[in-house]
């Protein structure tokens, strides 16, 4: 479950069918102190793989029965099989419509 502003929860309010969630690796977040900041909406995953690039990591996993990438740190190390624990910041989430596209977060 994820907890959404009081003003996009307006802009969802009433809106029939399905949508799509979206979000940047790099905003999702596992660091301590975001954690702390967005615990509403702490969510739980393990990582299904890791990619190494240099500057930063990225991380592999499963929410929702869909894959997500988090963009992350370098010093941020995580193995396959590791539990993390994560949030999405509720000014960084868009929501789409999954037949038309159109971005609710934009009107």
């Amino acid at each position: 479950m994820i907890t959404l502003s009081e003003g996009m929860a307006k802009k969802l309010n009433g809106r029939q069918g399905g949508m799509i969630l979206g979000i940047r690796g790099e905003d999702i977040k596992m660091d301590a102190q975001n954690l702390e900041l967005g615990s509403a909406n702490k969510q739980h995953a393990v990582i299904t793989d890791t990619e190494v690039m240099g500057n930063e990591n990225n991380l592999y996993f499963n929410f929702g029965g869909v894959q997500a990438v988090a963009r992350v740190s370098k010093y941020e190390i995580s193995q396959i099989g590791d539990r993390i624990d994560f949030v999405f910041m509720p000014s960084k989430m868009h929501f789409f419509d999954k037949e038309t596209g159109i971005n609710y977060t934009e009107l």
